[in-house]
């Protein structure tokens, strides 16, 4: 028997080296011992309900970190949810503290440890069960697509939820801002009807997590319908009307807004293209201004989208100044002469007219923008004496007309 076991001893040592050195190496160099931090690993509650009338809030270790060691091959695939925390309100302490309970919920990391966390505690307080309602309110998140509209106006929340119940600790109930319904309207295009949650809100906008915070609401959706508007811009459109009082005329009107936004019904839209606003500057002999409220003009179907919703409008008046201009006979043009028919001027002596009208129009007037012109049609042979007519010019008089001999001769 000694002799079979130190037969070949040497070549036995040496196998025996190499396999130590092998495991060496697997374990310290291809894949050694490490530890790892697992942070925001979430505690949670079991028998919750062994608190009769009564609610609890975690004051501290509801969220904990825990220290992990092993292979590093495994500690590296380890994540959050492979780890589970469990604090049982059956093992509550007379200080209220409840230890938690630690342990890898993949039998993959059953060779791996805990080495920090397993002593943690989760520490609470205890309160009575209070019940408060609360309004819901709508928030819109996004914006509608082009040529499309949604307010809350356009939001409706099905009957008889309108207001929540919310059950929990008074402390908790008391960080409870209101309650809402938030809704992304980026994709609308048309009618819909769907299930929205709803969610408790703080005073800072921030939603509280009811599941964490120990809050119960008394449902948690809400069927909503969204019926979005057409959105348009639409011209304001200015129209004066009345002439103002005499020897004084009236510039183009000026307003400060040419253009709002509305919405409304696709059919109300669809031949919806501008809003009248009317002056009136009957017998005015100064500026005519009017403020109007454009919402009063509106349809009660279309909705004003702008901010503006007043328009300013002025219509300048001025007193008409007059204006002489003088020519000869070579300028005046003889329309309607018969056939056979020859007119001729019986002088040649400069002509003037007099014309009326707002500064800036008959400022640069001059006898070739009035085209003067006889009408020759019921001319009889002979001299006689005729008016020289003026080209119509919008708001432009001619305060009398000059005349001017003419002798017909018939060939």
């Amino acid at each position: 028997m000694k002799k079979k076991i130190t037969n070949n001893i040497g070549i036995k040592v040496l196998s025996l080296l190499v396999a130590i050195l092998t495991w060496y190496i697997i374990t310290t160099v291809i894949d050694p011992t490490t530890s790892r931090v697992i942070d925001d690993i979430k505690v949670d509650i079991k028998n919750a309900t062994l608190l009769k009338g009564q609610c609890y809030n975690v004051t501290e270790n509801d969220v904990i970190s825990v220290t992990i060691k092993g292979r590093r091959s495994l500690v590296n695939k380890v994540k959050v949810d492979d780890i589970h925390a469990e604090a049982d309100l059956g093992k509550l302490s007379m200080v209220f503290a409840v230890p938690i309970d630690l342990s890898f919920s993949n039998d993959d990391f059953k060779d791996l440890q805990i080495v920090n966390g397993s002593n943690k505690v989760m520490k609470l307080t205890l309160e009575k069960e209070k019940e408060a309602s609360y309004e819901i309110t709508t928030e819109i998140e996004g914006e509608a697509p082009d040529s499309f509209y949604v307010s809350k106006s356009e939001i409706t929340k099905q009957k008889g939820y309108e207001t929540v119940s919310i059950k929990g600790p008074e402390s908790l109930l008391k960080k409870v801002d209101h309650v809402e319904l938030r809704i992304d309207i980026s994709d609308v295009r048309g009618r819909i009807e769907k299930e929205q949650e709803i969610f408790a809100v703080d005073e800072s906008g921030d939603i509280i997590d009811p599941a964490r915070q120990r809050l119960k609401l008394g449902f948690t959706k809400v069927k909503v319908i969204v019926s979005p508007k057409i959105k348009k811009d639409v011209k304001i459109e200015v129209k004066v009307s009345g002439k103002p009082a005499e020897d004084y005329g009236n510039k183009a009107f000026e307003n400060d807004i040419s253009t709002v936004t509305v919405a409304g019904n696709e059919s109300t839209m669809a031949a919806f293209d501008s809003i009248p606003i009317l002056v009136d500057i009957d017998g005015a002999d100064k500026d005519v201004e009017k403020v109007q409220r454009i919402k009063e003009l509106l349809p009660a179907s279309v909705k004003l989208i702008s901010d503006d919703d007043v328009v300013k409008v002025k219509v300048p008046i001025e007193k008409l100044e007059t204006k002489k201009i003088e020519f000869d006979s070579k300028k005046i043009e003889i329309k309607n002469k018969k056939n056979g028919q020859e007119v001729k001027f019986a002088q040649d002596k400069k002509i003037s007219v007099e014309i009326k009208g707002l500064k800036d129009k008959i400022r640069s007037l001059v006898i070739e923008n009035l085209i003067p012109y006889i009408d020759a049609k019921d001319l009889e042979e002979g001299k006689q004496e005729v008016a020289i007519k003026i080209q119509p010019i919008e708001d432009i008089k001619v305060v009398e007309e000059p005349k001017i001999e003419v002798e017909v001769v018939e060939k």
